[in-house]
């Protein structure tokens, strides 16, 4: 199949040297609610959580299973102009034709993340819904379906994007930009320490 991503003009002309695709993070989409889970079901997660150990990895299992993921998106359609001010620079921009294999989408990389299973699927289409609020039970076991529902779930107002999107780990980037300082906010206002996360996770930012 076909799909598209549109691209900035500076972006755009260094693909052309560096063909790589950037795995947009929760905190870098658009659309403020996207990835968001319900207050509900926030305070039901951190309620299994804190059963289950200390505050600190609660807090870790919570970055590790819903803020360290990021997408790629794409679109079924070139020639939509707002996708084109969106997306491609006010129209300073370019949208970029790729070739999808339906069988193994991953197979669009160099470096290709492992062939997921069909359980923990990471390509396809976005589906748009007025109301994004996952229903089903909420376990340790059902985590992945929770990530899944939101990565996948969009407002239906935008619908005209047409997105198929993947889902990584940011583990399987092959470049990896992170803010130290963004890092140690997102600590402090909850009353944890990064350095302590540091040097038991042994993460360096």
């Amino acid at each position: 199949m076909k799909l598209y991503k549109y691209m900035p003009g500076k972006r755009a002309s260094d693909f052309f040297n560096l063909p790589l695709l950037r795995l947009a993070n929760p905190n870098g989409l658009n659309d403020p609610f996207e990835f968001s889970l319900t207050k509900e079901l926030s305070q039901n997660i951190e309620t299994m959580h804190s059963t289950q150990g200390t505050r600190e990895e609660g807090f870790r299992n919570h970055i590790e299973n819903f803020m360290s993921f990021g997408v790629i998106s794409l679109s079924e359609t070139y020639d939509n102009l707002l996708m084109w001010s969106h997306y491609a620079d006010e129209h300073r921009g370019a949208v970029f034709e790729l070739t999808i294999d339906g069988d193994n989408p991953n197979s669009l990389f160099v470096h290709a993340p492992p062939s997921p299973t069909p359980e923990s699927k990471n390509f396809g289409k976005v589906d748009y819904r007025k109301f994004r609020s996952y229903q089903d039970e909420v376990s340790s076991e059902s985590i992945p379906d929770i990530r899944r529902h939101y990565i996948f779930t969009k407002s239906d107002e935008w619908m005209y994007e047409k997105e198929q999107r993947f889902a990584f780990h940011h583990s399987h980037a092959d470049i990896v930009k992170v803010s130290r300082k963004e890092c140690q906010k997102a600590f402090q206002a909850n009353g944890l320490d990064l350095s302590e996360f540091e040097s038991r996770a042994g993460v360096i930012v």
